[in-house]
């Protein structure tokens, strides 16, 4: 089966199981499910789980919707009317699509486990009814709700009143609202009647006042509520509308898609992702910090193919934990060659000032929990990597006058640090970073640098398809 598509089911038999990658509602009844198996992020796009407790038609309408609105996607369905799915499996993917109409096998397990996947930093969207009806079972409990994971306030009222539309738009310039034109909810047009919880935000609301989209910033992860019912099967929001861009909008939203390389013709070169869990290393120069946080990390990289870097991205944190007010905040980038296996003689270099942006929740690895920000630093002229050459990058804060920590991929591997002028030292840890430029593809079809032809780099293609290079 081609992972790029796959059901599963928890339990041992059920009527929601395995699926053939193709025609949308083919379907084995009474096969076993498929056992999920641990797949890389997807280099052409995020991976995207689709988690309803609902029919198979219900389903089938929602998954060719967004298939269609999301090229390159690399999708997973679970159906929670029939089991609950592990952590280490949400944990494979980028962002969740949340919506039920049947009841839930385990609705406190599931809670706590999206609550656990939304700590690690997984991005959740939640649509109807997961939060909104009479039956709790319905509902997604546990840790998400009594540990308030919600961002539209759990109430048992919904109205059906026909053909609401979207209304007020609050933050019209949010990422989930763009291209968004239209919407409206049909002959149902159910939605819940709560409005937000006391940490979220309204981005748009419903023409007759309900809260339509709904988003939170204190947690680890991004979340979405939608108030409406994902599916158009029966008397669900009108297919002519913009529906399927909102939701398609809101996921990648919360995979935090947007973040990093969205230049006309930029691409990600390189991306190493954030652990907020984990420690985070101070990188700051002697301007910047006192004399036991002047250290300078360096984490290593390598493009197989090669590329013209033009950006480099980075997430931090800083001492006490404001947002970052300043009129800018300027950082400090090296990039250096590699002398046996620490950095040797600086191959370019960049002092910049940005304005760093909120990545969405808080690093939990110092003693108390600090707003993740993330720094998007232009390089004055473009550094052209060799393919397959192994380099050095460092990042530090140069005026921010409180101590600046660079958020690390993970605890384990190495990088180098030194106090100014010092010789490096190895430690533990690995500095988390994009790069973001154009790619020297010596390989002809190989979109991800992998030295492989093959479905990874359709992806790719289908992901970009239509962006208007100079």
């Amino acid at each position: 089966m081609d992972a790029s598509r796959r059901v599963c089911v928890g339990g041992a038999v059920s009527a929601w199981a395995m699926l053939s990658l193709g025609a949308v509602g083919a379907l084995g009844q009474g096969a076993l499910p498929e056992a999920p198996e641990v797949v890389a992020r997807a280099a052409g796009g995020p991976r995207v789980l689709l988690l309803p407790s609902d029919t198979l038609a219900n389903f089938n309408d929602v998954f060719a919707r967004l298939s269609a609105a999301m090229p390159g996607v690399v999708w997973d369905a679970y159906n929670t009317s029939g089991g609950t799915p592990e952590v280490a499996y949400l944990m494979q993917f980028d962002a969740v699509l949340v919506w039920t109409n049947l009841a839930i096998t385990d609705s406190t397990l599931l809670g706590d486990r999206l609550a656990t996947y939304v700590d690690a930093g997984g991005g959740v969207v939640v649509g109807m009814y997961a939060f909104q009806v009479n039956d709790v079972s319905y509902t997604l409990r546990g840790r998400f709700y009594w540990e308030d994971y919600f961002c539209i306030n759990f109430v048992q009222n919904f109205t059906h009143t026909g053909h609401a539309t979207i209304g007020t738009r609050q933050q019209p310039n949010h990422p989930v609202l763009k291209d968004v034109t239209t919407f409206d909810g049909g002959v149902g047009s159910s939605r819940g009647e709560g409005g937000v919880v006391l940490r979220a935000e309204r981005i748009a609301d419903w023409s007759t006042g309900e809260v339509l989209v709904a988003e939170r910033h204190d947690k680890n992860g991004r979340r979405i509520d939608l108030n409406f019912f994902p599916p158009v099967t029966g008397s669900g929001w009108v297919p002519t509308t913009d529906g399927a861009k909102l939701m398609a909008n809101a996921l990648l939203y919360v995979a935090q898609w947007d973040q990093v390389c969205k230049p006309v013709c930029g691409r990600t070169l390189l991306q190493r992702n954030p652990n907020y869990a984990a420690f985070p290393k101070v990188s700051n120069t002697q301007a910047n910090a006192a004399p036991s946080a002047q250290r300078e990390r360096a984490n290593d990289f390598m493009l197989p193919g090669g590329g013209s870097i033009e950006t480099v991205t980075v997430w931090g944190v800083n001492d006490n934990n404001n947002a970052f007010i300043y009129p800018g905040h300027r950082m400090k980038v090296n990039i250096w060659s590699n002398a046996l296996g620490a950095p040797g003689v600086v191959l370019h270099t960049a002092t910049t000032t940005v304005h760093p942006t909120p990545a969405g929740g808080s690093a939990t690895g110092l003693s108390s929990p600090r707003k993740v920000f993330r720094f998007e630093i232009p390089l004055d002229e473009p550094f052209e990597a060799l393919p397959g050459v192994t380099y050095w990058l460092s990042v530090v804060s140069d005026v921010e006058p409180a101590t600046w920590y660079w958020l690390v991929e993970q605890a384990g591997g190495q990088c180098a640090y030194r106090a100014p002028g010092g010789a490096w030292t190895a430690e533990s840890g690995e500095p988390a970073f994009a790069l973001c430029g154009r790619c020297d593809c010596s390989c002809p079809g190989d979109a991800n640098f992998d030295g492989v032809v093959n479905l990874d780099d359709l992806q790719v293609l289908l992901f970009n398809f239509g962006t208007v290079c100079p």
